[in-house]
């Protein structure tokens, strides 16, 4: 939760409690926190400002004391005006005035026991003082502070039903709302084991804001020291993680941080800071990998597409390494700083950011995002959200229309009252890194470390592993730009869909809990077909990487002699009906057919040896005369395609094992090419 600051040139006129006589005060400046930036917006109150001159409670020295410490306390001089107000207490105990100031000032120097007899001694006054209303609010999140949850319910109940029909009102729930959270959260505390990553880095410098390769080999992260930021890269050794190495492109940028990179490792986005290239005073970022040599080039500001003339910072790569997510606080959100997310497009552009919605943006701040590799995770941090204090980590899924559901707290010990930082979640969707220094001895907090820990059920996200393919001209291995695209057979949803580059190679994320469907083709050579069953099989340590021979459509002969295997085109059980698995693959069928019109093509239809042999010839034949249909309906000439059925009379595996007859039961396509002297 987060009010706006009230600016030091405001002033009020403010009702002295003895003389009923206007005055002039200068409201408090911005605070350092969080909580300090809620207080300085109550701060206007009458107490926060009251002169005490000529107050028949105090003598001349003891009014002399107060309006001291009174100045003490508009300067953030803390501890020289809890000295003043004790003066005062010391002969005026029920002094409120000086209790009000004497309260908050220990609170802002996280004395919360002496803040609480403070504000306790305001509200047990038989005639309470509505001047003081704010002590309520005050009382309750010194319990909070103090560890006593339970305790800070009463006290904000009374300050919710003293602010109903306020603008206050809100607040005061959300602040209710938050006590009763921590309630709750530390009565139902989460496991939580967290584990230091144990990395070679100087004891003085500040590590944290880590990523992981989706291989595991490498951690990259940002390193703090002396007033500046940079980011680095460890590799996984025998032992643990190597030295860390700065980039040397960023040398000439002394403030570079928060690094993202795409899943197959060839961009990096990350946030450059008080840089005279920027937009603003943080910017978005990116460089590019060069496949061949290894070596990076840019980093290239984002422009004025992505960045503003505000904070724009990081960044998180989704799986399919175009999309991002960012945090920033241009104009236009739901609150301070929100989630934005962009695309990376063709030609050096960049899509128009696009706010994540009410459903994860508050009124407060967001920041921090992380997108799981699953593509429908998404963890940040908030100060907006019910939580245990100040900024608390989230996690929100999207639904199967693809829309944010409200976001779910990691819990406590997870989270606590203090800052919750960032968190990067591995590939397993079980470890998650974040760094902290509240695990530090008290001689080296604010020297941050970096630790994993495993999340609780609810939070964790769907395990993934990748592809990493090559395709190469079978005759002379020379790579081919290619057309490829993979789907999603559970979900019939395209998750990757380009035409290679010169080193034709292609990266995927896969989930493991789908199975999927590989196509592959281009203009002049052979239709390549391959089932990726990755379901509960795979994990990123073990991926699938393979190799793509495409073979040259013939130019003089009239059949090619390889049949083609389209592995993803199934049908009903027992059933010539096309499974609506195989729509999508049958559709890229149309679309290499369309590409190559001089290409004719036999669909074959084959079946293990169960049942009656005659049945098997039949329902092969219908089976590939499925697919002519399907084929014709999309627009293919009839002329092009034909079809056969050999039921079992092919077999190409033994049909004594299921695995077998699971070969056996296939489709086939055989490519002809009319002859060019015809």
């Amino acid at each position: 939760m987060v009010l706006k600051a009230i600016q030091p040139t405001i002033t009020l006129k403010i009702t002295h409690i003895a003389k009923n006589t206007a005055v002039p005060a200068t409201v408090l400046s911005c605070m350092l926190n969080t909580i300090k930036i809620f207080f300085a917006a109550f701060l206007i109150a009458v107490p926060t400002l009251i002169v005490a001159q000529d107050d028949p409670e105090l003598n001349r020295r003891a009014e002399r004391s107060f309006n001291e410490g009174r100045d003490y306390f508009a300067h953030g001089m803390f501890e020289r005006a809890i000295e003043q107000m004790q003066r005062v207490l010391n002969r005026n105990p029920d002094h409120l005035p000086s209790l009000y100031f004497y309260g908050v000032s220990n609170f802002e120097l996280a004395r919360y026991e002496e803040a609480l007899e403070a504000f306790t001694a305001i509200t047990d006054q038989e005639e309470f003082d509505p001047m003081f209303n704010d002590s309520w609010l005050l009382k309750g999140r010194c319990f909070l502070h103090l560890g006593k949850p339970g305790m800070a319910i009463e006290p904000l109940e009374k300050f919710q039903e003293i602010a109903s029909g306020s603008r206050w009102e809100s607040t005061a729930v959300e602040w209710l709302s938050n006590a009763r959270f921590i309630n709750q959260a530390i009565h139902e505390p989460v496991d939580f084991e967290p584990r230091q990553v144990e990395l070679p880095v100087e004891d003085h410098q500040s590590i944290y804001l880590p990523v992981k390769s989706l291989d595991g080999e490498r951690l990259v992260y940002t390193v703090r020291e002396r007033g500046t930021e940079y980011i680095v890269s460890s590799a996984k050794t025998e032992d643990g993680w190597s030295t860390p190495m700065r980039y040397s492109f960023l040398e000439q940028y002394p403030h570079n941080a928060a690094p993202s990179i795409s899943p197959d490792g060839n961009i990096m986005l990350l946030t450059i800071c008080n840089h005279r290239d920027n937009i603003g005073g943080c910017d978005l970022y990116l460089a590019v990998r060069s496949e061949s040599t290894g070596e990076w080039r840019g980093p290239y500001n984002l422009g004025e597409q992505v960045n503003s003339r505000g904070w724009d910072s990081q960044p998180a790569f989704g799986p399919d390494g175009r999309t991002f997510y960012f945090a920033s606080d241009r104009p236009g959100g739901e609150g301070g700083r929100d989630i934005w997310y962009s695309r990376i497009l063709s030609g050096g552009n960049f899509a128009t950011p696009v706010n994540a919605g009410p459903k994860i943006n508050s009124p407060g701040n967001e920041a921090s995002p992380f997108l799981h590799k699953d593509g429908r995770t998404l963890f940040f941090k908030s100060n907006g959200h019910p939580g245990m204090g100040d900024y608390d980590i989230f996690v929100a899924r999207k639904d199967d229309d693809g829309k944010w559901e409200p976001p779910v707290n990691l819990g406590y010990p997870i989270n606590t009252m203090a800052h919750d930082g960032a968190i990067f979640v591995d590939s397993d969707g079980l470890t998650a890194y974040m760094a902290s220094d509240r695990f530090q001895p008290p001689e080296k907090r604010g020297i941050y470390r970096i630790f994993s820990f495993s999340l609780p059920d609810y939070a964790q996200a769907s395990p993934v592993t990748y592809i990493q393919a090559k395709v190469f001209d079978a005759l002379s291995g020379k790579p081919l730009k290619a057309n490829a695209r993979i789907v999603n057979l559970t979900k019939n949803e395209t998750v990757y869909n380009h035409i290679l580059g010169s080193a034709g190679t292609m990266f995927a994320v896969l989930t493991t809990e789908a199975d999927y469907s590989l196509n592959v083709h281009k203009k002049g050579y052979e239709f390549v077909s391959r089932r990726i069953s990755v379901e509960g099989k795979a994990t990123a340590e073990d991926p699938f990487v393979i190799n793509i021979p495409l073979k040259p459509l013939p130019e003089e002969h009239d059949t090619v002699e390889n049949s083609i295997v389209l592995e993803n085109v199934l049908f009903e059980f027992g059933s010539h009906r096309l499974d609506t698995s195989s729509f999508s693959e049958l559709d890229r069928l149309v679309e290499y057919l369309d590409a190559q019109e001089e290409v004719k093509v036999e669909i074959h239809g084959h079946t293990d040896n169960i049942g009656d042999p005659d049945d098997n010839l039949t329902l092969s034949e219908k089976r590939a005369e499925s697919v002519v249909e399907y084929l014709i309906e999309k627009g293919i000439d009839p002329e092009r395609i034909s079809s056969r059925g050999f039921g079992e009379s092919k077999p190409i595996a033994d049909n004594e094992t299921e695995e077998g007859r699971a070969l056996n039961r296939r489709t086939e396509m055989v490519v002809v090419r009319d002859n060019k002297e015809d």
